[in-house]
């Protein structure tokens, strides 16, 4: 878990700020237009639906049809972190499963503790209900972002390198060496189909290997290999193979090899149609800003109001003036600091205290009005599908409730914790971060338009024998800026490959781990920087160190806070596993309760 000096920062800040307009942020959900990756999207058939895999059918046998998205798209992000989840429950519809069975056991606690009245879960399933408006609102109004095939094929075009899968595999060996015993090559060749027959017959291909190869390690695994790495006829016997075969005895002028095939990645391109909903949805993301506009406007103009924001920070306004006038919603100066005090999720008054936020949330009230007004107009609000979904938002308010009660124990950070974190992530807590005078020699991966991948495979090779020369020759006593003048490709070469001090993180996002290692006038081994770059030797000359904010009391309070609430997740996200584990329809709201404090006092016990 990685806190950043930024997330603290948002944590300080937040209690001078008020809530920005909540509709942007609903909007933001809508399925209709943001979209929703293909990876929480259940897979379509050709001619629409749902597949009904054994899974889903379980799933949809308890959870409503209006609920199985939203369940399997939140219990995927809910579990992510779990290793245990993911090895119960390998698939979306397993996991959304236990994510719906473990709500329905807390929900049954909270009711067992008479939490239903209680006001924050009337105030989040309002606001999750005035979403749910504001998505079928947003439909009915603006419909689908329009996608069109052309966009779709461009971008398919523009993004085709992504979407190729590199070929790989890994094998076994048995190799009978010829080229260092000359003379041998009738007896070898016989042991090689002595070690054939021997596999043929059932003996496993380790032992064969253990008891004729000659490489140095008899049983070695190798690989992952990329295609176009070993000889091109060798590979196309391997590539014939499928995981678990062997090849018969290949001749080569090094010696004999047998071959086994331990795993394959083919290579291939993913096709438009199989990426086809990851592209819409991107492209529906990016466009989404102007359409929701268009959504604004349209909504403004079907329910126009008059809004007086200049009253609102006037200490001598009357209560009884009006601060929004309109047919559907009239809000006095007094009923909109009457808002204020009680709308949970504002926070303290001082928010208010800046022009632009009280307009904001102004805005935010008048909004929500005009959403409500549309939806009771168009008939929402007595849609049976958004019943259910109000009492699946009524369940998950409660079940927060119950999660949050049992975390609220897990209190206890040590100052060390505290320490730890701030030590391991220092960094992230710098204003300006260390800074590192370097010199470099880059040589860089050149070959012409459409060299095949053995012949870039050999490039890279020699281009790494010429950097361990350029070390070999440093050790030796060379100045490194003159091997930078005579071999360097980069535009520092000039200047002895002087780059001054500079943000590694900048250049190679693993070039600051290599120098913090190292000491000032030592020199890096050779650095591969990929293969639209080439490699580099870089020499450290001295380095500034980092600003950083100091661990004060102040940022110890902010820290510990951050990491208690983190702990309160991962909690949250351990009942949930626990309960979903130990789920069968007899359970009782007193075995839930014990299951719940058995995990929080395992938490406790590991954290003290």
């Amino acid at each position: 878990m990685k806190a950043t000096r930024r997330q603290y920062l948002r944590t300080r800040q937040s209690a001078a700020r008020p809530a920005l307009v909540w509709v942007i942020a609903a909007l933001a959900l809508l399925a209709g237009c943001k979209g929703r990756s293909s990876e929480t999207q259940p897979p379509q058939k050709a001619g629409g639906g749902v597949p009904q895999t054994a899974e889903m059918k379980e799933l949809r046998a308890v959870v409503p049809d209006v609920l199985v998205e939203r369940v399997t798209a939140t219990a995927r992000s809910a579990f992510r972190e779990s290793k245990e989840a993911q090895a119960k429950w390998r698939t979306p519809e397993e996991l959304g499963l236990a994510f719906y069975r473990s709500t329905e056991l807390l929900t049954a606690v909270a009711r067992a503790d008479n939490l239903t009245s209680d006001p924050s879960v009337v105030v989040s399933v309002q606001s999750g209900l005035i979403d749910e408006y504001a998505r079928q609102l947003f439909k009915n109004i603006i419909g689908e972002i329009p996608v069109s095939d052309d966009e779709i094929k461009a971008i398919y075009e523009e993004r085709l390198p992504t979407y190729r899968v590199k070929g790989k595999f890994s094998i076994r060996q048995i190799f009978l060496n010829t080229v260092d015993n000359p003379g041998t090559e009738k007896a070898k060749e016989a042991l090689a189909e002595k070690a054939l027959a021997e596999i043929n017959s059932g003996t496993s291909f380790v032992t064969v290997a253990k008891k004729y190869s000659d490489n140095k390690v008899k049983d070695e695994r190798i690989g992952p290999v990329d295609y176009g790495e070993i000889n091109p006829d060798l590979e196309a016997a391997i590539l014939a193979l499928e995981p678990g075969q062997h090849s018969n005895v290949l001749r080569t002028k090094y010696g004999y090899y047998i071959f086994r095939l331990e795993e394959i990645v083919r290579a291939t391109t993913k096709t438009l149609e199989s990426v086809r909903d990851e592209i819409v949805a991107a492209v529906r993301e990016e466009k989404f800003p102007q359409y929701y506009g268009m959504f604004g406007v349209e909504m403004e103009k079907r329910y126009p109001a008059t809004k007086h924001y200049d009253l609102l920070g006037n200490p001598n306004t009357p209560e009884d003036a009006l601060v929004v006038d309109s047919k559907f919603f009239k809000l006095t100066a007094g009923d909109y600091l009457k808002r204020i005090n009680e709308d949970l999720t504002t926070g303290p008054r001082e928010r208010l205290s800046i022009a632009e936020n009280r307009a904001e949330y102004l805005d935010s009230q008048l909004q929500t009005q005009r959403i409500l007004t549309a939806a009771k107009e168009m008939g929402l609000t007595d849609s049976p599908d958004l019943q259910v979904v109000k009492a699946y938002l009524r369940d998950m308010a409660l079940t927060r409730l119950v999660l949050e009660r049992a975390a609220a124990k897990l209190t206890y950070v040590s100052e060390d914790e505290v320490r730890k974190h701030y030590e391991e992530y220092r960094d992230s807590y710098s204003t300006k971060p260390e800074m590192f005078r370097l010199r470099d020699i880059m040589l860089p991966y050149r070959q012409p338009e459409g060299t095949s991948a053995r012949q870039i495979h050999l490039i890279r090779q020699r281009i790494l024998e010429t950097a361990q020369q350029l070390t070999a020759q440093l050790k030796a006593g060379a100045k490194f800026e003159d091997l930078a003048r005579q071999y360097s490709a980069s535009a520092s070469r000039k200047d002895g490959g002087e780059l001054g001090f500079i943000d590694p993180d900048r250049r190679f996002n693993k070039l600051r781990g290599i120098l913090e290692k190292m000491k000032d006038g030592e020199w890096t081994e050779p650095i591969d920087e990929g293969e639209q770059v080439g490699i580099s030797i870089y020499l450290l000359e001295e380095r500034k160190p980092a600003v950083t904010v100091p661990l004060d009391d102040r940022l110890m309070k902010g820290l510990a806070e951050v990491l208690r609430s983190e702990k309160r997740r991962r909690l949250g996200m351990d009942i949930r596993v626990n309960l979903a584990a130990a789920y069968h329809p007899g359970l009782s709201a007193a075995e839930t309760r014990k299951i719940i404090d058995e995990t929080v006092a395992k938490a406790m016990g590991v954290t003290k």
